[in-house]
C-alpha cells in the first residue's frame, strides 16, 4: 500500500482529532472500554458537515472497518501481531463504531 500522509490540520480541534485517530491501533487491548472512544468520534461526526468532511479526509471509514475486521482485513499488516478482542462470555460493543461508519458513509457523496 502506498502511504499518503494526511494534510496538517489547520485548527487545534483538528490536531486533537488526528491524535485521537492515531490511537485507533492501540485500542484492541482495551476492548472492554473502547466504546467510549467511538462514542467521542461519533459525537464529533454528528456536529456537522465540516466535522464529517474532516473525518472523511482522514479515511476514518476504512480505518474503522480495518479495525473491526482485524485479522480478516485486507489492509492488515502481516508483520503486526493481532490482539484478539472479546472472551468466552463478553464481546466488544461495536454500536458507536457502527454509528460512526454509517454516518460517515451516508455523508461521503455530499
Amino acid at each position: 500500500h502506498d502511504y499518503v500522509p494526511f494534510p496538517r490540520p489547520g485548527t487545534v480541534v483538528g490536531t486533537f482529532l488526528d491524535t485521537v485517530l492515531s490511537l485507533l491501533p492501540e485500542l484492541p487491548p482495551h476492548w472492554r472500554h473502547f466504546s467510549h472512544y467511538f462514542l467521542l468520534l461519533s459525537g464529533v461526526c454528528k456536529l456537522g458537515t465540516t466535522e464529517k468532511a474532516f473525518l472523511l479526509s482522514r479515511r476514518t471509514v476504512s480505518r474503522c472497518v480495518d479495525f473491526f475486521l482485524q485479522e480478516d482485513s485486507p489492509l492488515k499488516d502481516s508483520h503486526k501481531k493481532i490482539y484478539r478482542m472479546g472472551d468466552k462470555l463478553t464481546q466488544p460493543h461495536y454500536t458507536h463504531l457502527a454509528d460512526l461508519v454509517a454516518d460517515l458513509w451516508s455523508a461521503r457523496g455530499r
